[in-house]
Protein backbone atom coordinates (compact mmCIF):
# COMPACT_ATOMS: atom_id res chain seq x y z
CA UNK A 1 0.00 0.00 0.00
CA UNK A 2 1.14 3.44 -0.76
CA UNK A 3 0.44 6.36 1.66
CA UNK A 4 0.55 10.09 0.45
CA UNK A 5 2.81 12.06 2.46
CA UNK A 6 2.82 16.19 2.30
CA UNK A 7 5.55 17.89 4.53
CA UNK A 8 5.68 21.96 5.14
CA UNK A 9 6.85 24.15 7.72
CA UNK A 10 4.70 26.17 10.25
CA UNK A 11 6.94 28.53 11.77
CA UNK A 12 9.75 26.65 13.30
CA UNK A 13 7.92 23.26 12.89
CA UNK A 14 8.13 20.76 10.68
CA UNK A 15 4.57 18.93 9.71
CA UNK A 16 4.00 15.78 7.33
CA UNK A 17 0.21 14.81 7.13
CA UNK A 18 -0.24 11.35 5.77
CA UNK A 19 -3.28 10.41 3.75
CA UNK A 20 -4.66 7.26 5.39
CA UNK A 21 -8.08 8.04 3.06
CA UNK A 22 -9.71 10.95 1.75
CA UNK A 23 -11.08 12.08 5.16
CA UNK A 24 -8.03 11.27 7.64
CA UNK A 25 -4.63 12.15 8.34
CA UNK A 26 -2.12 11.08 10.23
CA UNK A 27 0.06 14.26 11.20
CA UNK A 28 3.27 14.25 12.60
CA UNK A 29 4.40 17.82 14.05
CA UNK A 30 8.10 18.00 14.53
CA UNK A 31 9.80 20.88 16.62
CA UNK A 32 13.33 21.36 17.98
CA UNK A 33 13.99 22.80 21.69
CA UNK A 34 17.34 24.26 21.08
CA UNK A 35 17.51 25.04 24.66
CA UNK A 36 16.87 21.87 26.03
CA UNK A 37 17.93 19.97 23.40
CA UNK A 38 15.15 17.76 22.81
CA UNK A 39 13.08 16.68 19.43
CA UNK A 40 9.09 17.02 20.32
CA UNK A 41 6.87 15.04 17.72
CA UNK A 42 3.31 15.22 18.26
CA UNK A 43 1.02 12.87 16.27
CA UNK A 44 -2.90 13.30 15.62
CA UNK A 45 -5.10 11.87 13.49
CA UNK A 46 -7.49 14.38 11.69
CA UNK A 47 -10.37 13.65 10.49
CA UNK A 48 -12.78 15.63 8.07
CA UNK A 49 -16.68 17.31 9.15
CA UNK A 50 -19.23 14.14 9.34
CA UNK A 51 -16.44 12.36 11.12
CA UNK A 52 -15.76 11.38 14.64
CA UNK A 53 -13.85 14.16 16.62
CA UNK A 54 -10.20 14.33 16.60
CA UNK A 55 -8.67 11.63 18.91
CA UNK A 56 -5.78 12.97 21.43
CA UNK A 57 -2.59 13.59 20.40
CA UNK A 58 0.29 11.35 21.22
CA UNK A 59 3.26 13.89 22.17
CA UNK A 60 7.19 12.10 22.82
CA UNK A 61 9.88 14.37 23.80
CA UNK A 62 13.23 12.72 22.78
CA UNK A 63 16.44 14.30 24.90
CA UNK A 64 20.19 14.28 23.64
CA UNK A 65 21.93 11.33 25.94
CA UNK A 66 24.73 13.31 27.85
CA UNK A 67 27.53 11.13 26.35
CA UNK A 68 25.93 12.80 22.74
CA UNK A 69 25.45 16.49 24.35
CA UNK A 70 28.61 18.21 23.40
Amino acid sequence: MTVTSTTHWEGSRLVTAYALSSRQNLVYTYTLLPTTKQLVLRVRLDATEGQRANGPELMLVYTLSPSENK
